[in-house]
């Protein structure tokens, strides 16, 4: 008998708007007169995941009206394939004012497209397994009233891919102003 070893490479296409696929694979040969025989299945399982968490600077903790306060936001692919279409949105806090202009991204090999309004958000795209994605913006503490003794700041962000049946909350910041 003669064995001959038959190999070849695929490349999967990008993962656009699933969280998960399976790819499965059997090649089928047939040798002279013989019935059409298989081999083995062969599957790969591709997911995509990720992280959100967020920070501020100040971290939380006592704000003056005026101060400036810088959300920073975190997103890493946690999964096995180029995470793609992410979509990652935060409402600008009550008793802020967005500064702006001031949404940024950075890291990782993807791109993030961006939009203002009260609720920012950001696209994010081609961020391969293992890469972070920095995602920043500034808000100014509104001035306190003066009725009020002090107001509560709080900040979440979420993120959520097409098939993402709820989002991925961050953690909250809490930032309190107290009437001097």
């Amino acid at each position: 008998k003669t064995s001959t070893a038959v190999s070849f490479k695929v490349t999967a296409d990008d993962m656009t708007a699933i969280g998960e696929r399976v790819i499965e694979n059997i090649a089928q040969y047939k040798m002279n007169e013989e019935p059409v025989k298989e081999t083995n299945k062969i599957i790969h399982n591709q997911k995509t995941d990720y992280e959100i968490h967020k920070t501020s600077d100040p971290v939380d903790g006592v704000v003056d009206g005026g101060s400036t306060i810088r959300y920073i936001l975190s997103v890493e692919n946690t999964g096995e394939a180029t995470l793609n279409n992410l979509n990652v949105t935060d409402a600008i806090p009550t008793h802020t004012q967005y500064v702006p202009n001031s949404m940024k991204f950075s890291g990782g090999s993807g791109t993030a497209v961006m939009t203002e309004g009260d609720t920012l958000s950001w696209n994010v795209s081609g961020l391969k397994k293992g890469e972070t994605m920095t995602l920043e913006f500034e808000v100014v503490v509104d001035a306190l009233e003066a009725n009020g003794a002090e107001q509560e700041i709080l900040n979440t962000a979420y993120a959520k891919l097409p098939d993402d049946e709820t989002p991925k909350e961050s953690e909250t910041t809490r930032h309190t102003q107290k009437l001097s």
